[in-house]
């Protein structure tokens, strides 16, 4: 819901609204005020743009099945399956409602073979400095 527009609102009702907010109301709460109940109000809904929310799921599932696949790849497999056409914003978007995001993967830490052979031995005498009996 949303408040009407200022040249829509008689001053009785602008002076009302303008009391709610100096008491600390926010809009939604002055919508929602039995006070302002009488104002005409106007009713939106969220566009929620080419997708439906059936469609959100199983692109939903799609993600998860195949956590690998880009954002292009599943909007083409959406295309095949439910007919739609997206972009691949608006899955990333889809995803994201989802708290699904992409990751970028760790790339793995270039060691030499004497790195290698310092890590372990100092993993091999922290371990053991634990378990050594001191008498």
């Amino acid at each position: 819901m949303k408040l009407p527009k200022r040249r829509e609102l008689t001053v009785a009702e602008y002076s009302q609204i303008v009391l709610l907010h100096s008491q600390g109301m926010s809009q939604q709460n002055c919508i929602n005020n039995e006070a302002f109940a009488t104002c005409d109000t106007i009713n939106l809904k969220r566009f929620r743009g080419k997708t439906t929310a059936r469609q959100d799921r199983y692109l939903e599932r799609l993600a998860l099945r195949n956590r690998f696949q880009t954002p292009k790849q599943l909007a083409a497999d959406l295309s095949v399956e439910q007919d739609v056409s997206l972009c691949d914003r608006t899955v990333r978007r889809r995803l994201a409602e989802v708290n699904l995001k992409r990751r970028k993967a760790r790339r793995k830490l270039y060691l030499s073979q004497q790195q290698m052979k310092h890590r372990l031995l100092s993993r091999i005498g922290r371990r053991s400095y634990g378990l050594t009996n001191q008498t």
